[in-house]
């Protein structure tokens, strides 16, 4: 968890499990990485921009910090 959130600001703001995987040090169990990326998502870190379906692999986007996502006036509201 330590080595993604350290990580995590040198990711583009995109990104898939891939390109965290390429930026760590060491390979990382795919299950504890999807397990990571759920929590830092549900802290507020990350948000999925685009979810995984077959080939296509989950897009997150980084978010500067908890506390900004929970008031990310971006304007990319559903209807």
């Amino acid at each position: 968890m330590e080595e993604v959130e350290e990580i995590l600001p040198q990711l583009p703001a995109l990104f898939t499990k891939a390109d965290v995987e390429k930026a760590l040090e060491e390979p990382a169990d795919r299950a504890s990485l999807y397990r990571v990326l759920q929590e830092l998502e549900q802290a507020g870190w990350l948000k999925t921009e685009t979810p995984g379906r077959g080939r296509n692999p989950t897009v997150y986007r980084r978010r500067g910090s908890a506390a900004s996502a929970e008031d990310s006036g971006d304007g990319a509201e559903t209807a």
